[in-house]
């Protein structure tokens, strides 16, 4: 394994890049150094007319109903990680009325069950931070022992590079992820409110 020193924070006179995902929406703890690609970051005080999350889908959307939808990063290092969006903007969970709210983590019970069982990952990582992009979204990751920066959060400093054959392994387990979990949330939401999931949308 690769050593490495722990980041270090920036002073008040510090430029910080905030970490993004590679569709460039910011992520990630509030003021970490950037070690991952991406774009600049939104504002600290995002408005529907300024959100990225509004303005743009967030990821390849590869399941979406009238008030969510799920969609998978073109992550290089993380292949399978899906990010789950409110479509509305809201900045907290519990600014939710209690229906939406148990319908949104009945959905992020299953993105995890299904990105577990379709990625064969070693540990799931669920994340939602919103303090760049202040609009509701959960981040599912699927992470193994020797990906790139185990057991760290997948914005630390890399540890190492995986193993090819590996990697490719992992690429092409994701390929399946849009089917899978466009059959398992049809299922799943139609049993829970009694509709057919009628708008839900593939891509």
């Amino acid at each position: 394994m690769t050593s490495h020193a722990t980041p270090r924070m920036p002073s008040a006179s510090t430029s910080v890049e905030t970490p993004t995902d590679p569709t460039g929406t910011p992520v990630g703890p509030p003021n970490a150094p950037s070690v991952r690609s991406g774009s600049a970051a939104a504002s600290a005080h995002s408005t529907p007319t300024d959100c990225p999350l509004c303005a743009g889908d967030g990821g390849r959307v590869i399941w979406r109903d009238a008030i969510l939808r799920v969609v998978q990063i073109d992550d290089a290092d993380y292949p399978g990680f899906c990010r789950i969006i409110w479509n509305a903007h809201i900045a907290e969970l519990s600014d939710l009325p209690v229906a939406d709210r148990e319908r949104l983590l009945s959905v992020l019970v299953e993105v995890e069950q299904v990105v577990r069982a379709q990625m064969q990952c070693d540990k799931i990582n669920l994340a939602s931070f919103g303090n760049m992009v202040p609009h509701l979204h959960w981040h599912v990751i699927p992470r193994f022992h020797d990906d790139a920066h185990f057991p760290q959060a997948i914005w630390a400093a890399r540890e190492r590079d995986v193993a090819p054959a590996s990697q490719a392994a992992r690429v092409e387990r994701a390929r399946g992820l849009a089917d899978a979990l466009s059959f398992a949330l049809r299922l799943v939401l139609s049993r829970n409110s009694g509709d057919n999931a009628a708008d839900d949308e593939v891509s």
